[in-house]
């Protein structure tokens, strides 16, 4: 039976990422080049806190490597869009970018590649291919307001999308495991 604080760690990361997506870090920071870097690094420090206890090497050296591994995931996903015009750009943020974080917290929390990581994997790329080609393909106004929305904003649902998608993989494991332990 999946209990609700399973559920709570799922959606956890999301929660940070929606309070955090209402933070306005440039009014805090004045360095530019901070505001770009802020993405990422939020999204590898509340991903490797909130699962902690799931690192595959020690706690802190996990944290360390997940925080470089999501800079240089995001750092590829926004070059691929500079360096590849039009819609084929957003290739690099929807598929290529997502892929890199799986497999990064894949090998950092030991996770299997099971089927139904796949499928979860899947679906998460599928959502944010139509959520970004609604974006570029809704009016002129609409477009307008779903991107100054900070809810709405692409690179919100992204780390909200990928959080929960990590979140069912990682207790995917611990429903196996605890399978397991039932069963012997």
């Amino acid at each position: 039976m999946y209990n609700y604080r399973h559920l709570f760690r799922i959606l956890l990361p999301a929660i940070i990422f929606i309070i955090l997506g209402y933070v306005n870090i440039s009014k805090v920071v004045s360095f530019e080049i901070f505001t770009y870097i802020y993405i990422p690094i939020s999204f590898g420090l509340v991903i490797g806190i909130v699962y902690w206890n799931f690192h595959r090497h020690k706690p802190l050296l996990g944290l360390f490597i997940g925080l470089l591994g999501t800079i240089a995931s995001y750092l590829i996903g926004y070059l691929g869009i500079f360096l590849i015009t039009g819609s084929k750009g957003l290739i690099s943020v929807t598929i290529i970018s997502p892929l890199l974080i799986f497999l990064l917290y894949g090998y950092l929390f030991r996770i299997p590649l099971s089927k139904f990581s796949k499928i979860v994997i899947i679906i998460a790329i599928t959502i944010l291919i139509v959520y970004e080609y609604s974006l570029q393909s809704a009016p002129k106004d609409v477009h307008k307001y779903l991107t100054s929305h900070k809810i709405f904003n692409f690179i919100q649902i992204w780390r909200i999308i990928i959080a929960v998608a990590l979140g069912i993989i990682v207790h995917q494991k611990i429903e196996i495991k605890q399978k397991n332990e039932g069963n012997k």
